[in-house]
């Protein structure tokens, strides 16, 4: 099996996991080797083997998801690839403003408090941002700490222009959080300085791996 990734950025980090349906208890050998040149290269061998055996209906039944259907990093919750449908009339997350149109363009304007909260019924699991703008360029927004796409859950060498230049929320402020203030009223003086469309795609993951897109479009003239 051979995956590449060529959409990571700088900041940016991918969790590969791998899942068996069934392993013999011993351990085996870890072989594998990481190249910035080739990526993750991981040497496994398979080796197929039947086994006939009975089991005793006696026995007693181990409660829980059978091995392997878990998420290894939170064992208790399900599995991220089969999310949990959330309660019949309840929205599993939500963007709500006072001052932002999500479905129109805004206008940019000093002195105004642009504020978005996002609630999530399940916590939040990731909080992926991207800067779509013709002038404001992952190379230019470098120039100021940030870039063009950045994850405010686990924001690396960014978090320091996020949070103290900018006042985002980031780290533990989002993970494990049922509600995030989105406050962008501090960048929004950038947008001023280009004329054009500049959009603020947000993507909101719960938990439960369910996720809700929305963008915030602004307009200069």
């Amino acid at each position: 099996m051979v995956n590449t990734y060529t959409d990571a950025q700088a900041g940016q980090h991918r969790i590969i996991t791998y899942k068996l349906k069934g392993t013999d208890p011993v351990t085996p050998d870890e072989v594998g080797t990481i190249n910035p040149g080739e990526g993750i290269n991981v040497d496994t061998d398979v080796v197929v083997e039947d086994i006939n055996n009975s089991i005793n209906n006696d026995e007693d039944v181990i409660p829980g998801d059978r091995p392997g259907q878990e998420d290894p990093e939170n064992p208790t919750d399900p599995d991220p690839e089969n999310p949990t449908d959330p309660e019949p009339g309840v929205d599993p997350i939500t963007f709500t403003s006072a001052t932002i149109d999500f479905d129109n363009p805004n206008t940019p304007t000093e002195g105004v408090s642009y504020v978005v909260n996002i609630h999530a019924e399940a916590t939040f699991a990731h909080l992926l941002v991207e800067i779509i703008s013709n002038d404001l360029t992952d190379e230019m927004l470098r120039g100021v700490g940030l870039a063009a796409q950045f994850d405010l859950a686990y924001p690396g060498d960014l978090e320091e222009a996020l949070k103290g230049s900018f006042g985002f929320p980031v780290g533990n402020e989002v993970i494990g959080q049922t509600d995030v203030v989105f406050d962008i009223t501090n960048f929004v003086p950038l947008l001023n300085i280009y004329q054009g469309t500049h959009k603020f795609k947000i993507t909101a993951t719960d938990a439960n791996n369910i996720q809700v897109v929305k963008t915030l479009t602004f307009v200069v003239q």
